[in-house]
């Protein structure tokens, strides 16, 4: 299952929508705080993590970093437009704007 997390309604639409039609099981939320109480309730089933870096509230590093304290190993791809900061290990990042295809191609990467 991936968490999916964006606060623009329509990429995080648009995304869902595309990996779900690659046949990923896609769990979608619109800020940190959501996603933090989704992967209480599904940790077990969460083996990838796809966010975004800007959203109001926690950013997507903090986002990261919080998740990985319960599941060090996690996959976990950044989404961002402008990022210039050294990337924890093991984080993927997916450089705004990006096509679905490369998108995909970074779920594969990170599950390597």
């Amino acid at each position: 299952m991936i968490l999916l997390v964006d606060d623009d309604p329509d990429i995080l639409e648009g995304c869902e929508m595309v990996l779900e039609n690659h046949g990923f099981h896609v769990l979608p939320c619109r800020s940190g705080e959501e996603a933090l109480q989704a992967f209480r309730t599904y940790q077990e089933e969460i083996n990838t993590i796809i966010t975004d870096y800007h959203m109001p509230h926690m950013d997507g590093l903090e986002l990261i970093q919080r998740i990985r304290m319960q599941q060090p190993h996690i996959h976990t791809i950044l989404i961002s437009g402008d990022f210039n900061q050294a990337l924890p290990s093991g984080v993927i990042l997916l450089q705004k704007p990006f096509t679905m295809d490369v998108l995909v191609q970074a779920i594969e990467q990170a599950s390597m």
